[in-house]
């Protein structure tokens, strides 16, 4: 009887049931439709398949194993790789780098990237690792990945491309023509160094240039070498998320003027701040002319003058030159250490409501995002969460959401705490 039922229910009916499940995440349902009935196999394998992680996992014990077995089911299977759509690679694990990658001696590896057709999503994740000692065949294996037409999206965390800034660039030649989303994480970029030879011989040393690159994100981290170098360009760029050290500021301005500023519509900034010294820095932004979106983030460690930060914050806002086009602000500070309300003026929280408030009045803006993040905190996100009364995370939330009248007023405030698990 099911079988029959099977067999009469509409196949594009049956395709909008499986691509419902796929939205929401719920793999064991599509596993068990898979199982009903041979006809529906056809309806589940692209999303069973759509997305594959290879990692090196470890089990209880410590010893280190990898994902051998799916490796070979795949690279066995080609009727199944043309549904693979995202691939995630991950060599090592965090916190157990001394520990070898199995998954980088896997043989057979370079023949399943190989063996991909229809990858959109590529992301490969390792912990400081040169990529010029991938072995040879590996590294074609991932050349193949990245020239494939219909790669957009692409990201890199943790891989150490010093000194030769035009290795990065070279490698990501073959997805210059499609790529529209590139994600660099932790990755160390420096300038290319007189005389040094090319990663690939016979290539010129030229800026890359990213056609089609709409959305960009660069975090060297904290703990991470800066990216003292851009080795291309984006003409077309929309998006760009930026984060550094507060001191490396003046790297900014010339990586902007390769990605267009003209065009670009959101910018988000992250930047830490290793002293209170450091707040006479600022990037230059004068080439951001478009902007209707802006993030700010900042970073800092204990200090007795928080105020110093949020007027370094203010003076940020003041420099952009279309700062009564920008449609929406978020500004997120994170302390990096203990709460003491003592050692807060909030006088600075005030004259940043005045200034966001006339560009509610006289500008564009109609959406102020503000997170409050702290370092012994991992509660709930609302200031007004009755857990936080008679807390130093609570007395300090609560008096800087109140030096904001004007703008909770207009309705345009959306105020919370947030961890700083991120860090």
């Amino acid at each position: 009887m099911l079988q029959s039922r099977s067999r009469q229910l509409p196949a594009e009916l049956l395709d909008f049931i499986m691509t419902c499940l796929a939205d929401a995440e719920d793999r064991a349902s599509l596993k068990a439709c898979s199982l009903v009935h041979k006809s529906w196999i056809t309806s589940t394998r692209p999303h069973l398949f759509a997305a594959v992680a290879l990692a090196d996992n470890h089990n209880a014990s410590g010893s280190p194993r990898c994902n051998k077995r799916l490796i070979q089911f795949l690279t066995n299977s080609p009727h199944l790789l043309k549904y693979i759509r995202h691939l995630t690679v991950s060599f090592g694990s965090n916190g157990v780098m001394s520990r070898p990658s199995l998954l980088l001696q896997e043989s057979t590896l370079p023949e399943f990237l190989f063996s991909l057709t229809h990858l959109t999503t590529l992301k490969i994740t390792a912990y400081n690792k040169k990529w010029g000692r991938f072995s040879s065949q590996l590294l074609k294996g991932f050349l193949h990945a990245f020239g494939l037409p219909t790669l957009k999206d692409l990201h890199l965390h943790g891989w150490n491309f010093a000194p030769n800034a035009s290795d990065l660039a070279l490698h990501l030649a073959p997805c210059a023509e499609s790529l529209a989303q590139l994600t660099l994480r932790a990755v160390e970029v420096q300038q290319m160094q007189a005389g040094a030879a090319p990663a690939i011989p016979n290539h010129p040393h030229e800026t890359l240039v990213l056609p089609k690159l709409k959305d960009l994100i660069i975090c060297p981290g904290f703990r991470s070498p800066r990216m003292s170098h851009c080795p291309f360009a984006a003409p077309k760029l929309a998006h760009l998320h930026w984060a550094c050290l507060i001191r490396h500021a003046s790297e900014f301005a010339p990586f902007l003027q390769q990605c267009a500023p003209e065009h670009l519509s959101s910018l988000a900034l992250w930047v830490h701040f290793a002293s209170s010294s450091d707040v006479s820095q600022f990037p230059d932004i004068s080439g951001c002319t478009v902007l209707t979106k802006l993030q700010i983030n900042i970073s800092y460690f204990d200090t007795d003058d928080h105020d110093v930060f949020i007027r370094w914050a203010a003076e940020c806002l003041s420099r952009f030159p279309n700062l009564r086009g920008i449609e929406s602000i978020s500004l997120d500070f994170h302390l990096v250490n203990e709460v003491s309300a003592s050692t807060w003026d909030f006088t600075a929280w005030e004259r940043l409501d005045s200034d966001l408030f006339d560009l509610y009045e006289n500008g564009a803006l109609r959406e102020v995002a503000l997170t409050l993040g702290f370092w012994d905190y991992n509660g709930p996100g609302d200031p007004d969460d009755p857990n936080l009364d008679s807390t130093p995370v609570g007395d300090v939330a609560r008096n800087i959401v109140k030096r904001f009248l004007k703008l909770q007023s207009s309705r345009i405030l959306r105020a919370r705490i947030s961890p700083n698990w991120m860090f």
